[in-house]
C-alpha cells in the first residue's frame, strides 16, 4: 500500500523568518531512508536540512 507523507518545516527553526527551499537532496523516483536529509531550507538566519520522516520513494514535489 502506498501512503503519501507531507513534509513541513519545523516551526522552531523557521518561526518569525522568511524561508525558501534551496534544493531537494533527492530526485523524483529516488529511494529515501528514514532520517536521511531530504531538503535544504534557507531562512533569514540559518540554512537547515530537513530529514525524511520515513523510508520510501520520492513521488511528488509540490510547489
Amino acid at each position: 500500500m502506498t501512503r503519501a507523507v507531507e513534509i513541513r518545516a519545523p516551526s522552531g527553526e523557521t518561526e518569525g523568518t522568511r524561508s525558501q527551499i534551496l534544493r531537494w537532496l533527492k530526485r523524483l523516483g529516488e529511494s529515501v531512508a528514514e532520517n536521511e536529509p531530504l531538503i535544504e531550507i534557507e531562512t533569514d538566519k540559518v540554512t537547515v536540512e530537513l530529514a525524511s520522516p520515513g523510508s520510501g520513494v520520492l513521488r511528488e514535489i509540490l510547489k
